[in-house]
């Protein structure tokens, strides 16, 4: 399958401890049912794909949605959790409910997102063919996303040929971009 061209905000500490209370929220989330008059067609829309022994779609709960082989091909982000710390702190589900919440608040981003991944205590997205990776702590807020984007169009401008190569939002107050 052909990956895309293409995250509430809740106050978290930076580390293991902070990705621990984000889980246990999904959690809550995931094991509430949402009353049937408030759930909406968006609420089980695809988000991104996993690659387990099938490449499969996930919600923004990170739970697999049949997919139909006979629908279009999916344009969605691969997701993948980088080390056994986040997959056991529900990495995937922190994930998807991440990249669902980036195409709710800046779909522009989320279109050209072909693949998100989740560490022990950040997640990164690369950005279409450009291959810009821009490195967050999850959750990101759409403030702070559009700062990264105006210091990538900034770094453009300016660097001419010397282009970004990552744009890191890890650092309270601070936008880093790196050129190698």
């Amino acid at each position: 399958m052909k990956a895309g061209s293409r995250g509430r905000t809740l106050a978290l500490a930076a580390g293991t401890a902070g990705l621990v209370a984000l889980a246990a929220c999904l959690l809550l989330l995931a094991e509430t049912p949402a009353p049937e008059a408030r759930r909406t067609e968006g609420d089980r829309a695809p988000v991104g794909l996993v690659a387990s022994p099938l490449v499969v779609a996930v919600d923004r709960r990170g739970n697999v949605m049949p997919v139909d082989p006979a629908d279009p091909v999916l344009d969605l982000p691969v997701l993948s959790v980088q080390t056994p710390t986040a997959e056991s702190l529900w990495g995937l589900r922190i994930l998807a409910h991440d990249v669902g919440h980036m195409a709710e608040m800046a779909p522009e981003v989320f279109a050209v997102i072909s693949e998100a991944r989740v560490g022990d205590r950040e997640i990164a997205l690369l950005l279409g063919d450009s291959g810009i990776r821009i490195r967050y702590v999850p959750p990101i807020t759409e403030a702070r996303l559009r700062e990264g984007i105006v210091a990538l169009n900034d770094a453009v401008e300016r660097l001419g040929e010397d282009k970004p190569r990552e744009i890191d939002l890890r650092f309270e107050d601070q936008v880093v971009v790196r050129t190698r």
